[in-house]
């Protein structure tokens, strides 16, 4: 559990500001994270062999969808960069619907994936998937919410009442 652990941190090391940051290691950054998940989910699962070769094939389909997913997170966290200055009712609303989007994606993905793994390895190891990949996920959440800032308000001017 502790290399589990390590991992995890490992992982949100990873997605400080200054990796977000720079595009051109972007591809390097998923790698790299794609390769620690792929530890700590092999460390956590404890699989046999044959359980083994059954959940990887259902793991990587898994996993492709839910980089789609975080394609466009990404791709919705640079729309807010550009706009979280000077932000108006539009943007804000255009943007806060896509993240609901973006999330009821993600839980039907999970939700399908744990029907997906219970079929290949039954409920119990389904189930650690589960909580392994939440675990996972919330912690990158929480990385990456924590280092965005909050949307400003462009209030208007003050006006003085005599």
């Amino acid at each position: 559990m502790k290399k589990i652990i390590l991992g995890v941190i490992a992982m949100l090391v990873l997605l400080s500001p200054v990796a977000q940051a720079q595009d051109q290691y972007m591809e390097l950054l998923r790698q790299d994270l794609r390769t620690l998940k792929t530890e700590v989910v092999t460390e956590g699962m404890m699989m046999t062999g044959e359980q083994s070769d059954a959940f990887w094939p259902v793991y990587r389909e898994y996993q492709l969808e839910i980089d789609k997913i975080w394609d466009a997170r990404i791709a919705l966290i640079g729309q807010y960069a550009e706009n979280f200055e000077n932000m108006d009712d539009e943007t804000a609303d255009k943007i806060m619907k896509q993240a609901f989007d973006l999330r009821k994606k993600r839980a039907k993905a999970v939700e399908k994936n744990y029907k997906n793994m219970k079929k290949a390895v039954g409920a119990v190891l389904a189930a650690r998937f589960a909580q392994i990949d939440g675990i996972i996920q919330n912690l990158i959440d929480l990385q990456v919410s924590s280092e965005l800032p909050l949307v400003m308000h462009t209030a208007p001017p003050a006006t003085e009442d005599h």
